[in-house]
């Protein structure tokens, strides 16, 4: 089965690979901050011990996140509607933190309120099941 180039998919599976994409771009921050921490660690950065030692659950919070976005991502990936579940809650809890903390304008608002628009858009696609392979 040869890959499908991207005007050949049909509308709900366009809209499933765009909701996959966003989840990846949205744990693309907090990938990136782990790998800087690892690599501060690994050369022997003091300060990254002593901020890990004072908030040590808010560090294994963002692993968590991360982790969730990206089982997510791979959920979505796979068309099944718990993907989209778990990337609703994380983009909810995110608005409902930000509206909470004050921060009702800002980007993070923007991009939560557009990942559950995105997500929202391919709900239809990923209640159907996964992809039939083609004959």
């Amino acid at each position: 089965m040869k890959p499908l180039a991207w005007y050949e998919l049909n509308e709900g599976d366009q809209r499933v690979s765009v909701a996959q994409t966003f989840l990846w771009l949205s744990c693309a921050g907090g990938l990136i901050g782990l790998v800087v921490g690892l690599a501060a660690i690994l050369f022997g950065h003091g300060e990254v011990w002593s901020a890990l030692a004072r908030q040590p659950l808010q560090a294994l919070r963002g692993v968590a996140f991360l982790a969730l976005y990206v089982l997510s991502a791979h959920l979505t990936g796979q068309r099944r509607s718990a993907g989209g579940l778990i990337g609703l809650a994380l983009f909810g809890y995110s608005i409902v933190r930000l509206v909470v903390a004050g921060h009702i304008v800002s980007w993070q608002m923007g991009w939560s309120l557009i990942g559950v628009i995105v997500i929202l858009r391919a709900w239809p696609a990923l209640t159907t099941g996964p992809i039939a392979p083609a004959s």
